[in-house]
């Protein structure tokens, strides 16, 4: 049962905590994430009934959801305007949003109303500024201001219950020169926050709660390491070089450990996890990787059709995107004979929250001021 909840609508204020109060000074602790379950094989797969939420005079780029409900990539609808370009979604600029914009889900999916979270201004040297890259877990979103190039960047975090938000990064608190960018790379469990920087930097690790921050690893050698995961503190992560090199592959890090465990050579893109899997996808393919956590087992090519996957936090699900014919499929695992759910944006992903998958329908190109929907499963019974 979802429960019920008002978002107080106060200006927001910043969180004034130190990082002693995490204890142990600069340091974090990381929940241990529960065992692994055994393998659960879901029964005969269907398609479940197709819901809408509306939005109204709203153009979408792309949800992220939570367990409060939809962060909003786009903008409200001006039909005064000249017509937002393909994807740009009436932003200031293309792949951002010009607020932080939140649909609350919380008592009901079918419901509810579009909050302005956080409204953005310009950059200390003017240039206009959007919501670039945003994830949200627990009472908490992590989002990106950046400006158009992603060369003049903030990461903050916000608590959608207290309202309350505090700056976690920034461009000049990296020290990143004219050319340094926002990788637009991180994720969340609602306890801690992990996000790479730039193309070189180690990733970072904040404890959402009281603000501390720190290095996992260092950036060295032309290494990238992408955080595509989170789930009680347990951490899925791609390696790779500008030179291939034997290290590269897929790695889950208890981030209560000195070190990650190497679970495949198979680099990843965007992926998910849980108690008993992880998924990945190899965009250039399509296809996506399966990992069994009790057994230890890789599946390279387990889906041959879908990238940019989701799985379900308590149930044996995927949904993801089939690239190619620009649908939604649910997948049950570990088998993939899944079912097509419905007609998709081909900028979306698989999108979980609350039991439920959300992703935005294709644009009406005849209505190039038309508002968006959001279509949405409740998931089966496992």
């Amino acid at each position: 049962m979802r429960r019920s909840r008002t978002f107080a609508l106060t200006a927001l204020t910043l969180l004034g905590l130190t990082l002693s109060a995490c204890g142990g000074g600069g340091t974090t602790t990381a929940h241990a994430p529960a065992e692994p379950h055994a393998t659960v094989t879901p029964t005969a797969l269907s398609a479940p009934p197709l819901k809408h939420l509306a939005l109204g005079a709203f153009h979408l780029d792309n949800i992220v959801p939570g367990p409060h409900g939809l962060v909003l990539f786009g903008a409200p609808v001006d039909t005064s305007a000249p017509p937002p370009p393909p994807g740009g979604g009436g932003a200031p600029f293309f792949g951002t949003s010009p607020a932080l914009y939140f649909y609350d889900t919380a008592s009901d999916a079918s419901v509810g109303t579009v909050l302005k979270l956080d409204t953005l201004g310009p950059a200390p040297d003017g240039t206009p500024r959007g919501i670039g890259d945003a994830v949200a877990g627990g009472d908490w979103l992590a989002y990106v201001i950046m400006d158009t190039h992603a060369t003049n960047w903030e990461l903050w975090a916000l608590n959608v219950v207290s309202n309350q938000k505090h700056l976690v990064d920034s461009a000049v608190m990296e020290r990143q020169g004219p050319n340094g960018q926002w990788r637009g790379i991180m994720v969340t469990d609602g306890t801690t926050l992990v996000w790479s920087p730039g193309d070189i930097d180690g990733p970072r690790r904040h404890t959402l709660a009281c603000g501390a921050t720190s290095t996992l690893v260092d950036g060295t050698n032309g290494r990238a390491l992408a955080p595509m995961a989170l789930v009680d503190g347990t951490l899925l992560l791609t390696e790779r070089h500008d030179q291939e090199a034997p290290s590269d592959g897929t790695y889950l890090w208890k981030l209560s450990e000195p070190a990650p465990a190497r679970i495949s050579e198979l680099t990843g893109g965007t992926g998910s996890l849980n108690e008993a899997y992880a998924v990945w996808d190899d965009a250039r393919s399509h296809s996506l990787a399966l990992y069994d956590r009790t057994a230890g087992k890789v599946t390279q090519f387990w889906d041959t059709a879908c990238i940019r996957p989701a799985l379900a936090p308590d149930g044996p699900y995927v949904v993801c995107l089939d690239f190619d014919a620009n649908v939604m499929r649910l997948l049950p695992v570990p088998s993939d004979v899944g079912t097509t759910l419905g007609g998709a944006d081909g900028g979306g992903r698989g999108a979980i929250a609350n039991d439920r998958a959300y992703w935005i329908q294709p644009a009406d190109t005849n209505d190039p001021h038309g508002a968006s929907v959001v279509d949405y499963i409740d998931l089966p019974a496992a």
